[in-house]
């Protein structure tokens, strides 16, 4: 069993729709539905407003908690808090999927972040090196 493992990504078979992930400290590689896996994303904290002094932390995205939540562990302090999407800030680099679009050709495509935009409040996602797109953060997923 490999649930709640950390894994590195070897590669993609597109016609199989699968990982290649390498569990740590194994040599073993497992095939993995992109929906059995969770990125462990860098995130800044923010919107809290009954826990205010976490606002503006750091952390990384180690497992999906109950309610939707997902759990962060922050740099400092060695804290965990179980946050829902609206209070994370994902980072350039972060893969998503898009979802929940009027355009439906988009729904299930996967783009990297490249910014946010904090006046507009939109994410900044490359689909394709000519293609990007500025989506509300209700319109992407882990």
């Amino acid at each position: 069993c490999h649930n709640g493992k950390m894994a590195n990504i070897v590669s993609y078979d597109p016609q199989r729709e699968r990982y290649q992930v390498r569990v740590d400290g194994s040599r073993e590689e497992v095939a993995v539905k992109k929906d059995n896996l969770l990125q462990a994303a860098r995130v800044e904290v923010v919107g809290l407003e009954r826990q205010v002094k976490y606002n503006g932390q750091q952390g990384m995205v180690v497992s999906e908690a109950q309610g939707g939540r997902l759990s962060v562990r922050l740099d400092q302090g060695q804290v965990e808090l179980a946050l829902t999407f609206e209070h994370l800030l994902l980072q350039p680099g972060t893969r998503v999927t898009l979802q929940n679009l009027s355009k439906l050709e988009y729904n299930g495509k996967i783009g990297n972040i490249t910014s946010f935009d904090r006046g507009a409040g939109r994410y900044l996602v490359e689909l394709t090196k000519q293609q990007v797109l500025k989506l509300k953060p209700e319109n992407i997923r882990l």
